[in-house]
Protein backbone atom coordinates (compact mmCIF):
# COMPACT_ATOMS: atom_id res chain seq x y z
CA UNK A 1 0.00 0.00 0.00
CA UNK A 2 1.35 3.34 -0.59
CA UNK A 3 0.29 4.91 2.88
CA UNK A 4 -3.34 6.46 1.17
CA UNK A 5 -6.23 5.70 4.01
CA UNK A 6 -8.93 2.69 3.40
CA UNK A 7 -12.34 4.46 2.94
CA UNK A 8 -14.18 3.02 5.84
CA UNK A 9 -10.91 2.69 8.36
CA UNK A 10 -9.61 5.44 10.92
CA UNK A 11 -8.49 8.69 9.35
CA UNK A 12 -4.84 9.69 10.28
CA UNK A 13 -4.18 12.06 13.06
CA UNK A 14 -3.42 15.18 11.14
CA UNK A 15 -1.81 18.83 12.46
CA UNK A 16 -1.55 22.03 10.51
CA UNK A 17 -0.45 25.80 11.95
CA UNK A 18 -4.06 27.89 11.96
CA UNK A 19 -4.12 31.32 11.46
CA UNK A 20 -2.77 32.41 14.91
CA UNK A 21 0.51 30.15 14.97
CA UNK A 22 -1.72 27.35 16.86
CA UNK A 23 -1.82 23.65 16.44
CA UNK A 24 -5.36 22.45 14.71
CA UNK A 25 -5.59 18.67 15.09
CA UNK A 26 -8.07 16.41 13.41
CA UNK A 27 -8.89 14.60 16.00
CA UNK A 28 -10.31 18.26 17.83
CA UNK A 29 -13.28 17.89 15.74
CA UNK A 30 -13.85 13.86 16.53
CA UNK A 31 -17.45 13.60 17.28
CA UNK A 32 -18.35 15.13 14.18
CA UNK A 33 -18.39 15.06 10.41
CA UNK A 34 -15.89 17.06 8.91
CA UNK A 35 -15.30 18.39 5.51
CA UNK A 36 -11.07 18.56 4.56
CA UNK A 37 -10.03 20.80 1.84
CA UNK A 38 -7.03 21.44 0.69
CA UNK A 39 -6.13 24.66 -1.60
CA UNK A 40 -3.93 26.74 -3.59
CA UNK A 41 -3.96 30.26 -2.35
CA UNK A 42 -2.63 31.75 -5.23
CA UNK A 43 -5.21 29.89 -7.78
CA UNK A 44 -8.76 31.12 -8.35
CA UNK A 45 -11.09 30.76 -5.41
CA UNK A 46 -14.18 29.70 -7.03
CA UNK A 47 -14.20 26.14 -5.61
CA UNK A 48 -12.68 27.41 -2.28
CA UNK A 49 -16.56 29.32 -2.36
CA UNK A 50 -18.32 26.39 -3.59
CA UNK A 51 -16.86 24.86 -0.66
CA UNK A 52 -18.19 27.57 1.80
CA UNK A 53 -21.51 27.43 0.15
CA UNK A 54 -21.76 23.63 0.63
CA UNK A 55 -20.81 23.85 4.49
CA UNK A 56 -23.19 26.54 5.00
CA UNK A 57 -26.22 24.54 2.98
CA UNK A 58 -25.42 20.99 5.10
CA UNK A 59 -24.17 22.44 8.72
CA UNK A 60 -27.59 23.38 9.92
CA UNK A 61 -27.61 20.02 11.71
CA UNK A 62 -24.83 21.47 13.57
CA UNK A 63 -22.50 18.82 13.11
CA UNK A 64 -20.58 19.05 10.15
CA UNK A 65 -17.09 20.97 10.70
CA UNK A 66 -14.84 22.38 7.62
CA UNK A 67 -11.32 22.22 8.58
CA UNK A 68 -9.60 23.63 4.95
CA UNK A 69 -6.15 23.64 4.27
CA UNK A 70 -3.78 25.72 2.50
CA UNK A 71 -0.81 24.65 0.65
CA UNK A 72 1.94 26.85 0.63
CA UNK A 73 6.05 27.49 -0.56
CA UNK A 74 6.63 29.37 2.20
CA UNK A 75 5.30 31.07 5.46
CA UNK A 76 3.29 33.97 3.75
CA UNK A 77 0.07 34.54 5.47
CA UNK A 78 -1.77 35.91 2.04
CA UNK A 79 -4.16 32.85 2.67
CA UNK A 80 -5.74 33.99 5.83
CA UNK A 81 -7.16 37.37 3.37
CA UNK A 82 -8.33 35.11 1.04
CA UNK A 83 -10.70 33.57 3.84
CA UNK A 84 -11.40 36.47 4.86
CA UNK A 85 -12.11 37.94 1.70
CA UNK A 86 -14.52 35.11 0.60
CA UNK A 87 -15.85 35.33 4.21
CA UNK A 88 -14.94 31.90 5.50
CA UNK A 89 -17.04 30.14 7.54
CA UNK A 90 -15.69 28.25 10.91
CA UNK A 91 -12.84 28.68 12.68
CA UNK A 92 -10.28 25.07 11.56
CA UNK A 93 -8.34 26.73 8.68
CA UNK A 94 -4.44 26.13 8.43
CA UNK A 95 -1.40 26.29 6.35
CA UNK A 96 1.13 24.13 5.57
CA UNK A 97 4.48 23.99 3.52
CA UNK A 98 4.75 22.15 0.17
CA UNK A 99 6.46 20.00 -1.19
CA UNK A 100 4.99 17.96 1.81
CA UNK A 101 6.89 15.50 3.89
CA UNK A 102 5.50 12.15 4.63
CA UNK A 103 4.59 13.35 7.70
CA UNK A 104 2.27 15.91 6.37
CA UNK A 105 -1.34 16.11 6.21
CA UNK A 106 -1.83 16.24 2.38
CA UNK A 107 0.72 13.15 2.45
CA UNK A 108 -1.11 11.70 5.67
CA UNK A 109 -4.28 11.96 3.92
CA UNK A 110 -2.87 10.35 0.60
CA UNK A 111 -2.59 13.20 -1.74
CA UNK A 112 -5.91 13.82 -2.65
CA UNK A 113 -5.30 16.96 -4.31
CA UNK A 114 -6.84 19.91 -5.17
CA UNK A 115 -10.18 20.62 -5.27
CA UNK A 116 -11.20 17.09 -4.21
CA UNK A 117 -13.06 16.90 -0.46
CA UNK A 118 -11.94 14.45 2.08
CA UNK A 119 -14.94 13.51 4.61
CA UNK A 120 -14.21 12.36 7.98
CA UNK A 121 -17.28 10.86 9.67
CA UNK A 122 -18.00 11.18 13.53
CA UNK A 123 -16.09 8.33 14.53
CA UNK A 124 -12.84 9.62 12.71
CA UNK A 125 -13.17 7.39 9.55
CA UNK A 126 -12.17 8.37 6.33
CA UNK A 127 -13.98 8.62 3.59
CA UNK A 128 -12.86 10.40 0.00
CA UNK A 129 -14.99 11.98 -2.04
CA UNK A 130 -13.46 12.54 -5.53
CA UNK A 131 -15.01 16.24 -5.96
CA UNK A 132 -16.92 18.80 -4.71
CA UNK A 133 -19.80 18.62 -7.55
CA UNK A 134 -20.10 14.50 -6.82
CA UNK A 135 -20.45 15.52 -3.17
CA UNK A 136 -23.02 18.44 -3.40
CA UNK A 137 -25.13 16.26 -5.90
CA UNK A 138 -25.21 13.15 -3.88
CA UNK A 139 -27.35 13.73 -0.76
CA UNK A 140 -28.11 16.36 1.92
CA UNK A 141 -27.68 13.75 4.44
CA UNK A 142 -24.31 12.70 5.24
CA UNK A 143 -25.43 9.75 7.16
CA UNK A 144 -26.67 8.38 4.16
CA UNK A 145 -23.53 9.41 1.77
CA UNK A 146 -21.40 7.57 4.10
CA UNK A 147 -23.07 4.60 4.15
CA UNK A 148 -23.47 4.85 0.15
CA UNK A 149 -19.64 4.68 -0.20
CA UNK A 150 -18.98 1.91 2.08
Amino acid sequence: TDGTPIPGQQAPEITVEGMNGDLLKLSALRGNYVIIYFWRPFEPTTMLVSIFDLYRKHSSSGNLRLFTIALQSDKNKDWIQTLATNNAPGSHHGFEIVPSSKNSAYALLGRPGLNAITLVDPNGNYYKVNDAFEFESSTSDLSKYISSKR
